[in-house]
């Protein structure tokens, strides 16, 4: 059987994964650096971002460029609410959370970061896929609503009501998952203010 060339392993992992892949992607396939610059100069490939690669017809994603390269990065508020339906404006900029350990003096400046402490960062991560077809993290929809109660977080009252509105339109809301959140984040007050659409 033959032995497959190192670019065609590239190319066979980029089909497979929506045409792109990310620097650590293609180092635990064992392609070196030299291999993706033969690659990129002959044109076979693309770079799209620091460390992220794609096919030259793929369509390019900033939310999986974003997330490649700040890996710690769960998208959150308004962007997380984009990702979710909730609403109709397309992020302009990109609201990332990051462990409060997480140096972002030197985030892209198109990223709004917020740090957190750990067990909040941590708490209702979950997957989501971009409008352009990839898996991407995000808070899931009943942590993001009690994020934009926040007013650390400054999100616009019609923002918070649009949203608040769709949900509760929504088969799947998890009403219990939504006053748990708003325990631990505090934001018991402004919920019940906004419970009124949910019943």
């Amino acid at each position: 059987m033959k032995r497959k060339t190192k670019a065609e392993v590239i190319l066979e992992f980029l089909r497979g994964n929506s045409g792109l892949a990310t620097a650590a992607q293609l180092s635990a396939l064992d392609i070196s650096g030299g291999h993706i610059d033969a690659l990129l100069k002959s044109g076979i490939i693309v770079k799209a971002a620091r460390g992220v690669y794609m096919l030259p017809d793929s369509f390019e994603d900033e939310f999986v460029n974003l997330q490649a390269r700040l890996r710690k990065g769960v998208f959150f508020c308004e962007t997380a609410l984009y990702l979710h339906g909730l609403t109709d404006r397309t992020p302009d900029v990109f609201r990332m959370a990051f462990p409060l350990s997480y140096n972002t003096s030197k985030i892209d400046a198109n990223v709004l970061p917020t740090r957190m402490k750990i067990d909040l960062y941590e708490r209702g991560k979950t997957m989501v896929t971009s409008p352009s077809g990839h898996d991407v993290v995000v808070y899931d929809i009943e942590k993001t609503l009690c994020d934009i109660l926040r007013p650390v977080n400054h999100v616009g009252v019609n923002e918070i009501s649009h949203a608040f509105n769709l949900y509760a339109r929504s088969r799947a809301r998890k009403l219990n998952k939504l006053s748990e959140y708003a325990v631990k984040l505090h934001v018991e007050a402004r919920l019940r203010s906004y419970l009124e659409v949910l019943v």
